[in-house]
């Protein structure tokens, strides 16, 4: 094990294999292919929000352990001080993605229904999440942004949908905002699920956890699932939800999930999905900008909106 938390002195014992993808500035280590280790230095973190969300996935980690919460990776060690963060746990093997079946999707689906249900961290009751909203500049910019990539096909002849986002985004986010606060994960999406040895289902990398919105996790969850063909089981996967959460007392209303979904993807397209559009095709840029549009003018016509 590490001990007195020299990390050259454990590296130099083990055999070591360097791990490059999503490490947001932590140094993340395969060791003896059985562990995985972090390790994050506030020297070499330039944005103190990433160090914060390190700090925060470290009493996540030692938070699950003390409840004995079941759903997350076995942690070996966990240490943590204002300059340093050395995380090693056990490694599991990354869910496939020709396992994302139905039947993998739903259970899935109940191990999040389990996380929304897990009572909230003391510590995390004073990151509780706000509507969502955006400044004139940030709105602006977005907007133009689209305007950009939409005038990249000449179906796009008419800009007043995009307009129409830009002029409700505020309002909508405001209008449906919940106050049914729970744990989520904040980042819930096939990369973060883990598979161990006896098939079971644990959720990794808790750096963007808070008090929010349950349904933000579901809704990018099955956005996410859209790109693998599941976006037409979208009202399945929501009764889903809905039927484990209701199993175990948890409240839940269907119009509120499909309300707090519509929300989610028209932040997220809104907001960052301009960026990564610019040159794509025009079937790639329709379906992602109809599904903004159809999704607001649900808003707008919802009763709750009046």
């Amino acid at each position: 094990m590490i001990v007195g938390n020299k990390i050259d002195v454990f590296l130099n014992e083990h055999e070591v294999q360097n791990i490059e993808i999503g490490k947001s500035g932590a140094n993340v280590y395969d060791i003896d292919n059985s562990m995985i280790l972090k390790h994050v230095k506030r020297n070499e973190i330039s944005d103190n929000a990433v160090w914060n969300s390190y700090k925060t996935e470290s009493m996540m980690y030692d938070w699950f352990m003390k409840k004995k919460i079941t759903y997350v990776p076995q942690i070996l060690y966990n240490y943590q001080t204002e300059d340093e963060i050395i995380l090693l746990m056990k490694k599991y093997r990354m869910l496939r993605q020709d396992e994302i079946k139905e039947e993998i999707v739903n259970y899935i689906l109940k191990v999040l229904v389990q996380i929304h249900n897990s009572p909230i961290p003391q510590f995390l009751l004073v990151h509780k999440s706000h509507p969502f909203s955006l400044t004139d500049k940030e709105i602006n910019r977005c907007l133009n942004s689209w305007i950009n990539v939409l005038n990249e096909h000449e179906y796009f002849k008419c800009t007043n949908g995009i307009e129409q986002v830009a002029n409700y985004i505020n309002e909508v986010n405001k209008k449906f905002f919940s106050n049914h606060l729970r744990l989520t994960h904040g980042d819930f999406h096939s990369n973060n699920i883990l598979v161990n040895e006896y098939g079971e289902i644990l959720v990794c990398d808790w750096q963007n956890t808070c008090v929010g919105e349950s349904v933000g996790d579901l809704s990018f969850f099955i956005s996410r699932l859209s790109a693998d063909g599941y976006g037409q089981k979208e009202d399945e996967f929501i009764l889903t939800y809905t039927k484990y959460a209701k199993d175990i007392g948890l409240e839940v209303n269907i119009n509120d999930i499909k309300a707090t979904m519509c929300l989610s993807n028209i932040n997220t397209t809104f907001l960052y999905w301009h960026e990564y559009l610019q040159g794509s095709s025009i079937e790639r840029v329709k379906l992602i900008y109809d599904k903004m549009i159809s999704d607001l003018d649900w808003l707008l016509n919802n009763k709750s909106f009046t």
